[in-house]
């Protein structure tokens, strides 16, 4: 009522159009000014009013008056100057002495201020939980979204790390594989080397033997002792093969052993 009260006024440039503002001398783009003086937060906010309203109000033949008022109560001078000249009007119309009319505008105006401050506290309050709850979800989801990116990411490492200790072992394997065939078969090589070697060498002896002696005594023992020595270096041989078959054997149950425990472990690791 207050407000469309001023409105209808007019001054010599036109209808009123009044901006109200409320402004802070705590707010830190006007606080240097704020503290000069008494209501210079109020002013400064009304120079940066009719910066922002002028050329649009004087385009339409209105007269600007922003009505700023302090968050700790104080009006600004253009604000005063209209209610004095409201309740110039209202003192009129009323009989009412002009200061006591000026008393009851400003205890009405503080009034609704004080609803106003109330409203805006609860709007403040509404707004920081309706924040809260918005950043705890928003901070829920980025958590699941975490987790689930983690998840996807780390069993797809896990499955490239297996694969690989998979192709790596399994070429292990073949090498060794394949060394080993290379190693029994050049043992069997020299065994069958050192074997025609030396039954060249008894037989080289036993000829001479049979052909210096030409006894068939002498020639049965000669052929039994060499029975006896071909035999014992047949088991000799035999002996050597057990003991690379069980080499062997020991290599082939330590890499059953190993490998699977290397891949139990890789696949642990998290």
């Amino acid at each position: 009522m207050i407000i469309h009260a001023l409105q209808t006024f007019c001054y010599p440039t036109g209808p009123l159009a009044n901006h109200i503002s409320v402004t802070s001398p705590l707010n830190p783009k006007i606080v240097s000014v704020a503290g000069l003086s008494a209501g210079a937060a109020a002013l400064s906010t009304e120079e940066r009013k009719h910066t922002e309203n002028d050329p649009k109000c004087n385009a339409l033949g209105w007269c600007c008056v922003p009505l700023v008022t302090e968050s700790y109560g104080a009006w600004g001078k253009e604000a005063m100057d209209s209610f004095k000249m409201l309740a110039s009007r209202l003192a009129i119309i009323s009989g009412k002495p002009k200061s006591v009319v000026l008393s009851e505008l400003y205890s009405r105006l503080n009034l609704h201020l004080e609803e106003v401050v109330v409203m805006l506290e609860v709007v403040v309050a509404i707004l920081e939980v309706v924040v809260q709850a918005i950043l705890e979800v928003v901070v829920a989801m980025l958590e699941v979204v975490v987790q689930a990116i983690l998840e996807v990411v780390v069993q797809a490492i896990l499955e490239v790390v297996v694969a690989m200790l998979e192709v790596v072992v399994v070429a292990i394997l073949e090498v060794v594989v394949a060394m080993l065939e290379v190693v029994v078969e050049a043992i069997l090589e020299v065994v069958v080397a050192m074997l025609e070697v030396v039954v060249l060498a008894i037989l080289e002896v036993v000829v001479l033997a049979i052909l210096e002696v030409v006894v068939l005594a002498i020639l049965e023992t000669v052929v039994q002792a060499f029975l006896k020595v071909v035999v014992a270096i047949l088991e000799v041989v035999v002996a050597i093969l057990e003991v690379v078959v069980a080499i062997l054997k020991v290599v082939v149950a330590i890499l059953e052993v190993v490998v699977p425990a290397m891949l139990e472990l890789v696949v642990e690791v998290p």
